[in-house]
């Protein structure tokens, strides 16, 4: 018969806890850094895609998601109106990314004149109407 003393019984654990933990520890080598996961993140204003002219608005913060074949942001504007809310500018660039593998596709939101008119009413209660012309910046 073994007869095993406590104090040996707690040495024992102690050498299986620091076992435990050496198999957890990674070998040196190469630092590898984490995926990012396909979520909105908060980015400064120097970030923003477009920026309302001078003397508009100042941007003070950007939401911005990325997806496999878009990037799409959320640009939030100062604003000292009395009423709750806020002002942004929504903007979304196609084209291909690298990105997260459960990043996903976005849908690319092309719709009728009705559909864009419609829109605009909803984000933008102002006066506005789709110009007939096309215009491109040089």
């Amino acid at each position: 018969m073994v007869q095993v003393r406590p104090h040996a019984l707690g040495l024992i654990g102690v050498l299986a806890g620091a076992l435990t933990l050496a198999g957890c520890v990674a070998p040196y080598g190469e630092r590898v850094d984490p995926e990012p996961l396909a979520q909105d993140r908060m980015l400064g204003p120097e970030a923003a895609f477009v920026a309302p002219p001078v003397g508009g608005p100042l941007v003070i913060g950007v939401i911005q998601r990325t997806f496999r074949n878009a990037v799409r942001q959320t640009i939030i504007l100062q604003t000292d109106g009395s009423v709750s809310g806020e002002n942004t500018i929504d903007v979304t660039f196609y084209g291909p990314l690298k990105s997260a593998p459960d990043a996903g596709n976005l849908k690319r939101d092309t719709g009728t004149l009705t559909e864009i008119s419609s829109e605009m009413r909803t984000k933008l209660p102002v006066p506005m109407a789709i110009s007939p012309e096309f215009a491109q910046n040089s």
